[in-house]
């Protein structure tokens, strides 16, 4: 349960690119926030939604080939993961990562895996994320580690 007001729900990608420009990529513009395959129908844009109706957390999860498990056919990537600073700590991430797991799991299950960045690592971990010896500095936004989920089938 969320300790906020807001429901988590599959948005629209464009939903969520307000948040993610403003908490993961303030040096690009929303215009920016566009991924590959943002579009593709095997794509899950999630976001907790508030009770004005604004996304103050997201997430995209996407049937992905895992850099580190690349003959895993079951790998997803978790990317764009997103939280308004001033609801971190509300359960708002928790349960984004909650309805992914449960979304993979209702899909057979499979490999869960993201480039998080190194500030919240602990958050992955709490998560049951496991960290790769895959780590590196991205120029633009910082020191990164690869983290890996077991999603078992329900």
């Amino acid at each position: 349960m969320l300790g906020v007001k807001a429901r988590v729900c599959p948005v629209p990608a464009e939903a969520t690119f307000a948040l993610r420009q403003r908490v993961l990529r303030p040096h690009q513009s929303i215009a920016e926030m566009a991924l590959p395959g943002d579009d593709d129908p095997s794509t899950l844009h999630l976001g907790a939604v508030d009770e004005a109706g604004e996304v103050v957390g997201a997430l995209r999860l996407q049937p992905a080939v895992c850099p580190w498990y690349p003959s895993r056919p079951d790998a997803w990537q978790l990317r764009g993961m997103a939280t308004s600073a001033d609801l971190r700590g509300h359960g708002i991430g928790a349960e984004l990562i909650a309805a992914a797991v449960r979304h993979i799991a209702v899909s057979g299950g499979g490999l869960l895996w993201c480039n998080a960045r190194v500030p919240a690592e602990a958050f992955y971990a709490r998560a049951g994320f496991l960290a790769t010896d895959n780590r590196w500095d991205d120029p633009l936004i910082g020191p990164h580690v690869g983290m890996l989920r077991e999603v078992s089938a329900s």
